[in-house]
């Protein structure tokens, strides 16, 4: 009888604390290059995204010991020309590479897309860049297209 009291109480003590446990966040580090005013504004606008999502957590260039790391390189180029339209509308490369301790040594690109970005939707941009991420990394690891979001960028 008291073995079931104590059973209950370390149930009851352990139980929160399940429960609250959250997912762990996969670490992100972003590097951007580029000179042009929107291609910035974008590398601002995906960190925050990043820095609020459910799913990645934004990190320093470190090398956690365990567990997925992604590597998302953006290089930008203002594309919009001079005189009066100049620095309204940039390219973006995005690569993004995983690296997964237990699987390989090494990082692997398994996401490269180009897209033009104007001054008014840089945030749209970032918000949809990560979605696509994101379900590109669903198909990539699950490999069952019908069980992942679509990915939005062509």
């Amino acid at each position: 009888m008291i073995m079931r009291y104590i059973l209950l109480v370390a149930m009851l003590l352990v139980a929160p604390g399940v429960a609250c446990a959250q997912p762990r966040k996969t670490p992100v580090y972003l590097s951007h290059k580029g000179e042009d005013a929107i291609g910035k504004l974008l590398a601002i606008e995906l960190k925050r995204q990043i820095e609020k999502s459910p799913r990645y957590r934004l990190d320093q260039l470190g090398t956690p010991k365990e567990g997925t790391k992604f590597f998302v390189k953006i290089v930008t180029l203002d594309v919009s020309g001079s005189g009066p339209g100049a620095g309204l509308t940039s390219a973006a490369s995005v690569v993004v590479e995983a690296l997964e301790p237990m699987e390989r040594q090494y990082a692997f690109a398994w996401y490269h897309k180009l897209m033009l970005v104007g001054r008014e939707n840089v945030r749209h941009a970032a918000e949809v860049l990560l979605e696509d991420v994101d379900a590109s990394w669903c198909r990539a690891v699950k490999n069952a297209p019908d069980t992942c979001p679509k990915e939005l960028l062509p």
